[in-house]
């Protein structure tokens, strides 16, 4: 699990890639990588700022800016 620095703002950048696709074990490589993500999102402490990037091709952005609604975020990744 990451450290939170002082900044107090996190991003998390999912691969969306064709390479994401893989099957492994009970799911995709990016199902697995989502709900880790989400995982992760849902334990930042409160007040801890969070954006989320997707990428594969392009980016882009899945939320609009920064926001400390974690699940709004998380959400997104579920």
């Amino acid at each position: 699990v990451p450290e939170v620095g002082r900044s107090g703002r996190v991003v998390v950048i999912v691969d969306q890639s064709m390479s994401m696709s893989m099957v492994q074990g009970n799911g995709t490589l990016l199902s697995r990588a989502r709900g880790a993500a989400a995982s992760l999102v849902r334990g930042l402490p409160d007040g801890v700022e969070v954006g989320l990037i997707a990428f594969s091709t392009n980016s882009r952005r899945l939320v609009p800016q920064l926001t400390t609604d974690k699940e709004s975020v998380a959400l997104r990744l579920d």
